[in-house]
């Protein structure tokens, strides 16, 4: 395995002390294909095992102990498998489940503490915002298109991809597969959507214009395979997943423009068997990954479509689960440059531990190198335009603290179903017809 000169050759995360964790979670629900728990710069939300699927909301930047008492966002009928936190509104969660719905909810503010400004001590969230219904088997896997607004996917075990319009709940796409599906995720500016399956094939797919979809092989074997794209660098995603014998964990890059051949296979040289998952900062073109079931954190050096190996931090305690936080969660005083959250169990409860990796500096001041601008939260289009074929990129912002300001966000709006609008519309008519009666009277 080569290592690259990079420059985030020597970045590491140093064990934080029992105060700076999140502790005492009851037992969590670590079963399907995601990360088991959801963060963004505001939030983490883990999954709880018990029956209805409760999910338990932090502060991130507040590490706490939970009790029993502690208010849990709990609208579902079966237990939670997936979250995702809207990128343009930091307060708004999306949750898939095996009651086969995919809802969205706000959290209100100071929830997480129990109370509100007046004192009064927060219930449960029993209620949800907003429910979408139209799979037929529990919703494994959800991704928030990264620049328009409104607009999410889903994937099921009842082997469809579907894209929806959360603000009316309007399903916007359903795409069928031969098997179940095993990741999800749109490329860095939403014109395309990439989804592995156990079929082990690889899906590349504008949802507009889904008869146009791309899809090869990927694997030779039916274990677990999950997709990220590389970035700015367009046409270009991988997998990690196995090899072809189905007993080593390896990292594939491939150019979806000519599928006949991988670019580059990096098989891993150790004996872990868990699921690798990937994230990938665009920014700075670094690959990080985790095991479901072991200690590793690797990085890599992705320039260029290539794939370089740089370091590893290591732990003896296996994690359950975990996210990689967004950028803009990463602390640039100390030179953080990724923010990872690993679930793992101590004795009879569960804990979330940050891990911080920073690049060493000898300066205290900003570093322009190591931080180009990264995505803001703000929206760059309306999900309708989107829809109706307009490509925009992400908005930026700076990462330095001084420059960046207050970050404007988009906020949410629900509209009215296409049947409220029908009702709504026969409602009006109904009151006309009624004025025409009074004025002939």
């Amino acid at each position: 395995m080569t290592k690259s000169k990079s420059k985030f050759r020597h970045v590491f995360a140093d064990d934080v002390k029992l105060d700076k964790r999140f502790l005492d979670l009851p037992k969590a629900y670590t079963t399907g294909e995601d990360n088991f728990m959801s963060c963004n710069g505001k939030y983490l939300a883990v999954h709880k095992a018990s029956a209805g699927g409760p999910v338990v909301i932090g502060q991130l930047d507040t590490p706490c102990r939970w009790d029993l008492n502690t208010p849990t966002l709990c609208t579902h009928n079966g237990r939670v498998l997936v979250s995702r936190w809207n990128p343009f509104v930091d307060d708004m969660i999306a949750t898939g489940s095996e009651d086969q719905t995919v809802q969205l909810n706000l959290i209100p503010e100071n929830f997480v503490y129990g109370k509100d400004d007046n004192g009064d001590r927060f219930k449960n969230i029993s209620t949800p915002l907003i429910t979408m219904k139209g799979h037929q088997k529990k919703v494994t896997l959800l991704d928030f298109h990264p620049c328009a607004n409104n607009i999410l996917a889903s994937a099921s075990h009842d082997k469809t991809v579907k894209v929806w319009d959360f603000s009316t709940q309007d399903e916007l796409l359903s795409h069928s597969l031969s098997e179940v599906p095993f990741s999800l995720q749109w490329n860095y500016d939403g014109t395309l959507l990439g989804f592995t399956s156990k079929e082990k094939k690889l899906t590349v797919m504008d949802p507009r214009q889904a008869d146009a979809a791309i899809s090869f092989q990927c694997v030779k074997n039916t274990k677990s395979t999950k997709l990220f794209w590389l970035g700015k660098q367009d046409n270009f995603l991988g997998t990690t997943g196995y090899t072809s014998g189905g007993s080593k964990r390896c990292i594939r890059l491939f150019d979806f423009r000519n599928t006949e051949k991988h670019l580059h296979q990096e098989e891993l040289l150790d004996n872990s068997s868990s699921v690798l998952m990937p994230h990938y900062d665009a920014d700075i073109d670094l690959l990080w990954t985790y095991g479901k079931g072991d200690g590793s954190i690797s990085f890599y050096d992705c320039a260029n479509a290539t794939l370089k190996f740089l370091g590893v931090n290591r732990n003896s305690k296996p994690a359950k689960g975990g996210f990689f936080a967004p950028k803009l969660a990463c602390d640039t005083t100390i030179h953080e440059v990724q923010l990872f959250l690993k679930m793992e169990v101590t004795g009879n409860t569960m804990a979330v531990i940050p891990y911080h990796f920073t690049a060493p500096r000898k300066t205290h001041d900003f570093c322009q190198d190591i931080y180009p601008d990264t995505r803001s939260n703000e929206p760059s289009v309306e999900g309708t335009d989107w829809w109706s074929g307009k490509d925009v990129k992400p908005k930026l912002t700076s990462m330095d603290p001084e420059k960046r300001g207050d970050v404007k966000q988009g906020g949410f709006v629900k509209k009215l179903t296409y049947k409220e609008l029908e009702q709504e519309n026969a409602d009006l008519k109904a009151q006309i017809e009624e004025l025409k009666k009074q004025l002939e009277g």
